[in-house]
């Protein structure tokens, strides 16, 4: 039998163990009297009996010990496997735990929940049976709501309650009526159906949805959820989700038999996971799909899947060989709407072997080798394959306060493609990289906000060369060049994949200072600024995109700071110094004072590309009230992202507005949200969640759209208690 850890080890004793063990009693009075069934003992006057796993008290106590017997009677108070009961009379097995319970109330402490009933009967110390019973997770003298029922079934083994002929009330009044309702005492999973949610969607209308759960075992599940709205029909959602010693993933299937506003039915899929150590083999996938190019627009509920254009189908395998790594990929695409005219390329397949040794007699050398094969769907596009073979070598060399590496690195590149170009059907290039990478590391004691502090002032100096080499009949498959920043200044390529290695004779400065609090370790300050120096001019570039003139980068600011008071800053400037204007700017600021009160206010503008201003909040404004909401508001007047020059009209990406109520035994989330689906589409989906501690939800549950609109917010406290291992001890 494996080793468990404590609160999973179960060892449950034996009825004739269970006899056997001692039982304590103490009263005011206590008298022996010999009966028909056997001697019986008296315990009158705040009478206690106590035996391993159960506290009883009453004012009078009658005990037969060859049957292990109880009657109770007078202000009764039963303590046992984390459930406390009262009531006026109590008959009880002490050896199995069963036994029978008069007008009891009752308080399960290990699930933060209670109740009343006509009769509790106890089956066992771990279920009870009510008669004419109620549940609720409120405190007495402010009960929002309970669950009543005729015979209500709380099984505190499996964490199951089940009730018939219920009713669900609120202060009083009946809202629900079900002939049969099972709910869970806490978060473990259990088959049954979860709450219904009513949606609405601008692009669906309005939604009722009944999902069911099937806890198959431990480690895999499958929800299956029918969907019915107004304008579109019946939705069949399913997920299955799984993990095993090899592999774990999900695996999603939305099925709509015949769309009412397209006359067609519909579907999307969408499954990823990863496995390891299949026959030596480690590997994921992810593979997308759905049916039609406007599935997204009509059944998505965030931007993101409304932003979704290349669906991904990717497979990839890795595995150790000797000292290398390799890895077997294939990716293609299923293109939709706007990406159906540019396309990415497909890999299909993809080989890669890469090798790292470290400290070789000082030395780090790595080696890559790579072989891909690339297709893509426009008609006439270039296709071919290209072999990459790229080893570097460094020597790092460092001590407290500096480093010094110096590298070089080779690259060469060989295209076998499908079509003629002016150097034919097959190019090779080689192309020696070197680089040398410096810094300083300089600290002083300081003092920052009032508190000790170790600031530091970190230089560093980074030189890349790369000979020039006309690369312009090579394809472009993918590469892409990349934004300025902090990451590229210290990089040998400006551009990603391995089609295009510009040409690079230039030097990166940069310096950075830091405040770091002594008694925490916390970084409390960041401020960074550097600038890239050319020393020649630009000549490798990808088709349509301008060349650099400039003899100077632009200066790049970055700052962080998480201040007292809750005050957190993080920004980024790139400042044009030849045009004196700001090409990108990122800020954002978050205000987190204490308790639920949430702020947070950012900018991110690119010229030409993007301008957007962004406020989310969660801010109580009355006692149990919060408000929630989000303006996500594009201010760009002229784009430029589809390679021309045009107008656009300024207005709203992305909404959130609502509202939260929450007391300690329930909240209430309403929100309504609207996104930007297309270019001239958007889609408004209400969300309302009744949010009932102890019990679940009832709704449409919005805490990913919350919790994805508003950084940084979190539920209330209103779950259920952690189970408490020790009870009855006073």
């Amino acid at each position: 039998m494996p080793l468990q850890l404590a609160p999973s080890l179960n060892l449950p004793l034996t009825s004739q163990e269970n006899r056997e063990l001692p039982v304590f009693g103490s009263a005011d009075r206590m008298t022996t009297e010999p009966t028909s069934q056997g001697p019986v003992t008296v315990f009158e006057g705040d009478a206690e009996l106590r035996k391993i796993g159960t506290s009883l008290k009453a004012s009078r106590i009658e005990y037969w010990r060859q049957q292990q017997r109880i009657d109770a009677a007078g202000d009764v108070s039963i303590e046992q496997a984390g459930t406390r009961v009262v009531g006026p009379r109590l008959q009880l097995q002490l050896d199995t735990g069963r036994g029978s319970f008069q007008s009891p109330t009752y308080d399960l402490t290990t699930v933060g929940v209670r109740g009343q009933a006509d009769r509790i009967d106890f089956v066992s110390n771990r279920f009870m049976q009510l008669v004419n019973g109620s549940f609720t997770s409120c405190k007495p003298d402010d009960e929002a709501w309970r669950l009543e029922a005729k015979r209500l079934d709380l099984d505190l083994e499996s964490s199951q309650g089940y009730g018939r002929a219920a009713r669900f009330k609120v202060r009083d009044h009946t809202v629900l009526r079900m002939p049969v309702v099972m709910f869970p005492l806490n978060d473990a999973r259990q088959s049954g159906f979860l709450f219904p949610t009513v949606s609405v969607n601008s692009r669906s209308g309005l939604g009722v949805t009944a999902p069911y759960y099937f806890n198959l075992a431990p480690n895999y599940d499958l929800t299956v959820t029918p969907q019915l709205t107004t304008r579109r029909g019946l939705r069949l959602g399913n997920e299955f989700r799984f993990l095993t010693r090899p592999a774990q993933g999900n695996i999603k299937l939305d099925y709509i038999p015949h769309d009412s506003d397209t006359n067609h039915s519909r579907h999307s899929y969408d499954s990823n996971g990863l496995f390891t150590n299949v026959l030596g083999w480690n590997g994921a996938w992810n593979l997308q799909g759905v049916s039609d190019d406007n599935y997204f627009v009509d059944y998505s509920n965030t931007l993101i899947d409304a932003s979704e254009r290349s669906l991904p189908r990717e497979l990839y395998f890795t595995r150790s060989v000797g000292d290398w790594n390799m890895m077997v990929r294939g990716i293609r695409y299923q293109n939709i709407l706007e990406a159906r005219t540019s396309p990415p390329y497909e890999k299909v397949p993809q080989l890669q072997f890469t090798n790292n040794k470290v400290d070789l007699h000082g030395f780090d050398v790595t080696t890559l080798v790579d072989l891909t094969q690339f297709a893509n769907p426009r008609p006439n596009a270039v296709e071919g394959t290209r072999l990459v073979l790229n080893p570097q070598v460094s020597y790092p060399m460092q001590s407290g306060g500096w480093f010094l590496t110096p590298k070089v690195g080779l690259h060469a590149t060989h295209y076998s493609l499908n079509r003629y170009s002016e150097s034919g059907r097959s190019m090779s290039r080689v192309l020696p990289t070197f680089s040398i990478d410096s810094g300083l590391v300089l600290e002083r004691d300081s003092r920052w906000l009032g508190e000790d502090s170790v600031q530091t002032l970190e230089p560093r100096l980074f030189y890349v060369r790369t000979p020039y080499r006309n690369q312009g009949d090579i394809p472009v498959f993918d590469s892409v060049a990349t934004d300025l920043s902090f990451a590229q200044l210290f990089s040998e390529n400006s551009f990603t994949g391995h089609d295009r290695i510009a040409d690079a004779d230039h030097l990166t400065a940069a310096l950075v200072s830091r405040q770091i609090e002594q008694a925490t370790g916390v970084e409390r300050l960041r401020l960074a600024v550097a600038q890239r120096f050319y020393f020649s001019s630009q000549d490798v570039t990808i088709p349509g995109q301008p060349v650099r003139v400039d003899r100077r980068s632009d200066l790049l600011f970055a700052a962080s700071g998480d201040f007292r008071g809750g005050h957190s800053l993080n920004a980024g400037v790139q400042y044009a110094i030849r045009d004196k204007r700001v090409p990108r700017l990122n800020l954002s600021y978050r205000y987190r004072p204490g308790g639920r009160k949430l702020f947070n206010a950012g900018v991110r503008y690119q010229s030409k590309e993007y301008a957007q201003w962004d406020t989310s909040l969660a801010w109580p404004i009355a006692a149990n009230w919060t408000a929630l909401g989000r303006i996500n508001y594009s201010f760009l007047k002229k784009d430029l992202t589809t390679g021309q020059l045009v107008d656009v009209k300024p207005g709203l990406v992305e909404g959130l507005l609502g509202v939260e109520y929450a007391r300690d035994c329930w909240a209430v989330r309403v929100v309504a949200h609207r996104f930007v689906t297309t270019t001239r589409q958007t889609s408004t989906v209400g969300y309302v969640q009744f949010d009932l501690r102890g019990l679940g939800h009832f709704g449409q549950d919005p805490f990913g759209i919350l919790t994805r609109n508003i950084p940084g917010y979190s539920l209330p406290d209103n779950n259920l208690a952690p189970a408490v291992r020790y009870y009855g001890y006073e």
